[in-house]
């Protein structure tokens, strides 16, 4: 008997440390120092004045409000911004020829956001089981940072497209008439904590994007102009607040923070490097 409990103690030991092999420890910390979008505390959610906040209104970004269905009517807008970073908005003269370019010209985003699955995936607190595979997880950072992109280039440069087609009414998220409301509302959205994708996924895009006329290290320079594109949106000023300059956010509402309070102070004789927090840049 005692050799039986000792075989079946040993097999649960096995077992247990197997378990923990993912627990690494310079794994594991790696992965806890790019955490950065949280899901909101559940005692601040359930207080009855907050009931709802975290929800956005019009838009999705990342998994946590991911299906929602009042949120599914941009998702055809999603679609419309992938067609429009990956292969431009002139229509092709037909769907098949469309469906083609697309085809041909989507691998190198994918090819990009492949390359730093893992760490997009560790910006996450929580994943639920449904984004373990990579295709729907991929598919969602590429949606999300398509439209994302698109929206933050088209508040600068407003898209005069109309559909695709002359004859048909003015672009309604992308275009130069966007009402005063649905900016509001997408603004809101874009500044929810729950509501985030890291930065890292629209500079891969825009690696990818710009890969013909773009020198090599210029990763930097997308930073700069992502952190921009950001300050423009929201309407912040660049003499208003000390800026992140050519480093990178950890998100949208990073960088509107850092426009708000700015980076903390340095203290002398302090080391110049920067918090764990604030150095998950891929390497």
């Amino acid at each position: 008997m005692t050799e039986i409990n000792g075989e079946r103690s040993q097999s649960l030991a096995s077992d247990i440390v197997s378990n923990f092999q993912e627990y690494e420890a310079s794994g594991f910390r790696k992965k806890m120092e790019r955490r950065c979008i949280y899901k909101c505390p559940y005692g601040l959610i359930t207080i009855k004045n907050l009931k709802g906040k975290h929800i956005p209104h019009m838009v999705s970004f990342g998994p946590y409000h991911y299906g929602e269905g009042h949120l599914q009517a941009m998702e055809f807008h999603k679609r419309r911004a992938l067609h429009g970073i990956v292969i431009g908005d002139r229509l092709p003269p037909s769907p098949t020829e469309a469906q083609e370019q697309l085809r041909l010209r989507l691998r190198p985003f994918m090819d990009a956001l492949s390359e730093v699955e893992e760490e997009l995936r560790d910006c996450y607190d929580q994943l639920g089981p449904e984004w373990s595979p990579s295709k729907p997880f991929l598919e969602m950072m590429l949606l999300d940072g398509c439209f994302m992109l698109k929206l933050l280039r088209c508040a600068k440069t407003p898209d005069n497209s109309n559909f695709g087609s002359s004859g048909t009414p003015p672009d309604p998220i992308f275009g130069p008439n966007v009402s005063p409301y649905m900016r509001a509302v997408l603004r809101r959205d874009m500044l929810m904590l729950e509501n985030q994708i890291p930065l890292l996924v629209l500079e891969r895009l825009l690696h990818v994007k710009n890969s013909n006329r773009l020198q090599r290290g210029r990763a930097t320079c997308n930073y700069a102009y992502l952190n921009r594109l950001i300050i423009d949106f929201f309407g912040f000023k660049f003499s208003e607040k000390p800026v992140l300059g050519s480093r990178r956010g950890l998100h949208v509402l990073d960088v509107c923070r850092e426009c708000l309070i700015g980076s903390p102070t340095q203290v002398p004789n302090q080391s110049p490097n920067p918090s764990p927090r604030r150095s998950c840049d891929a390497t």
